[in-house]
């Protein structure tokens, strides 16, 4: 879409790489809304605007969402990653619920958006937040 648009810039919260089953097999999340999906339409490698910059927003403790992040970094090198441990799906759920999610939109308003100052505020606020304490709790103890 960035082409589409003429954006030089993106920020992204979880985005999808693709749905169709053949590009993303691991991913049957969106098997029913892929159905009469066109992989060639929907090919980000072969659509990509080059150079686009930006942040890809992703909890790397969510295999698939960590996977869809990894693969729009392979095609888009200098779209980097705010990786915010136990954020949830969306990625972001921690923030929210410190009432700090404009972050978000404010990072991108920058140019380029730096994923800096979202995982900073982030690491912030984790100290506080229950639900992150009980997600690390949890990964701890499965160890």
């Amino acid at each position: 879409m960035a082409r589409a648009a003429g954006a030089h810039y993106a920020t992204a919260v979880l985005p999808q790489f693709s749905i169709h089953p053949d590009v993303v097999p691991c991913d049957r999340r969106y098997r029913k809304k892929a159905q009469g999906f066109d992989p060639v339409v929907g090919d980000m490698a072969r659509h990509a605007k080059g150079g686009l910059q930006g942040v890809i927003v992703v909890d790397p403790f969510r295999p698939l969402d960590l996977q869809n992040a990894q693969m729009l970094s392979n095609v888009f090198p200098r779209v980097r990653m705010a990786r915010l441990g136990f954020g949830g799906h969306p990625a972001t759920g921690l923030l929210r619920r410190a009432g700090r999610a404009g972050i978000i939109q404010r990072t991108a308003l920058d140019a380029p958006p730096r994923p800096g100052p979202i995982i900073a505020m982030h690491r912030d606020m984790r100290r506080a937040d229950e639900v992150y304490r009980e997600e690390l709790d949890l990964r701890l103890m499965e160890r």
